[in-house]
């Protein structure tokens, strides 16, 4: 993958995909010896807030995002990255989400993984 920053940030992952399931989809993505697994999670939500809870070890962690269920064929997201973990090494991860509604179950989701090197 080619090397994109944006402001202070170095985005380590991104893409875009259709989901098959109407309620949970993972991105699967590696840095050095660390595995992470983010699972979207959609459910019926009064507040469009975001729940985030994560299990395992540094080496394999799951990160679960809990998130309302998008009506809106315009599609929403965050206007600002949401951190949801910290390397040993001080690094921050970040996570920008964009859903699009499509027609029955299906979304799109556009996403980018960022990095935010903290200088010691």
């Amino acid at each position: 993958m080619d090397k994109i920053k944006t402001g202070k940030f170095e985005i380590i992952s991104s893409g875009s995909f259709i989901t098959s399931e109407k309620d949970k989809s993972e991105i699967l993505f590696k840095r050095k010896e660390e595995k992470i697994t983010l699972k979207l999670i959609f459910k019926e939500k009064e507040e469009k807030k975001v729940d985030i809870s994560s299990k395992g070890t540094k080496e394999d962690l799951t990160i679960s995002f809990e998130l309302p269920i998008i009506k809106n064929a315009f599609g929403e997201g965050f206007t600002n990255p949401i951190q949801f973990a910290r390397f040993d090494n001080g690094d921050l991860l970040y996570l920008n989400l964009w859903i699009r509604r499509l027609s029955g179950p299906f979304q799109e989701i556009t996403y980018s993984i960022y990095v935010e090197k903290i200088k010691k």
